[in-house]
């Protein structure tokens, strides 16, 4: 078997892609929204109108904080996110829980 590369393709990691996993974190000051959204993985549905911003699937919101993922143009469940929220992406969502994890416990 012949296996071709292409020397000229461009991959770019730095940037998530959608069905990504993500781990977030929000800039303003709601901390409950703020811990919640670092203890948990979210996953990039599509890009938001504005560059550099994400919509951000989340399941098994808590109730009160169901009122940040809430709009009249969503149904519930999604949050934009901009690109300097996210702390963490990967394709695989066990990698994110392991780096929750490590967070959570100092490693």
């Amino acid at each position: 078997m012949i296996t071709k590369f292409k020397m000229y393709e461009y991959i770019d990691v730095d940037e998530p892609k959608i069905g990504d996993y993500v781990v977030c974190n929000t800039h303003y000051g709601q901390t409950d929204l703020s811990k919640w959204l670092n203890h948990n993985v979210g996953k990039i549905i599509n890009f938001y109108a504005r560059p550099g911003h994400f919509n951000v699937y989340y399941e098994n919101i808590p109730y009160d904080l169901n009122v940040y993922f809430l709009s009249r143009f969503n149904k519930g469940g999604y949050k934009e996110m901009s690109r300097g929220e996210i702390l963490h992406w990967s394709k695989d969502k066990e990698d994110l829980y392991a780096s929750i994890d490590s967070n959570k416990y100092n490693l």
